[in-house]
């Protein structure tokens, strides 16, 4: 299973599974959730198929988006939650389904019509859901953290 969430959360490669598990204890309204795993998500998470436990924290993450969005001269740089929103809007453009987005995301419909709905379009959620790896991709050092493979490359340069 896959559990991404916020500060502490890990994300834990999914053996079988076609979606994600939210533990309740992971999730800010307490309660278990599945989400379900978009073909590109499992093709960024294929590298790790044979892992078992937590190959990330999403401290790790923050850390590494920040650098890149630092490197990338994106304007006040990675924004807390990002992914998360991004998914969300793009999910509801997507199906349409603003109460299952709504559970999926671990919010209310009325929380996802106010702050997510009509944000972009179905076309560019159907790109969005079609970014993946490039064929044959393996993340170099993959024994390493993100924050220390970031650290090792920016000591290359």
């Amino acid at each position: 299973m896959v559990g991404i969430g916020d500060t502490g959360s890990q994300v834990v490669v999914p053996r079988v599974s076609d979606r994600s598990e939210i533990a309740g204890r992971k999730a800010k309204t307490a309660a278990r959730r599945l989400v379900p795993l978009p073909d590109n998500l499992k093709a960024w998470l294929a590298p790790w198929r044979e892992e078992t436990g937590p190959i990330i924290t999403s401290s790790d993450v923050a850390g590494a988006l920040n650098d890149v969005a630092v490197k990338a001269k994106i304007p006040g740089g990675w924004r807390r939650n990002a992914l998360r929103h991004s998914y969300i809007s793009y999910r509801v453009a997507m199906t349409g389904d603003v109460p299952r987005t709504a559970l999926e995301a671990g919010n209310s419909p009325e929380m996802i019509f106010r702050h997510y709905r009509e944000v972009v379009d179905a076309p560019s959620a159907e790109e969005w859901f079609a970014i993946t790896p490039p064929d044959g991709w393996v993340p170099s050092e993959l024994k390493w953290s993100i924050r220390e493979r970031l650290r090792r490359l920016s000591c290359r340069q």
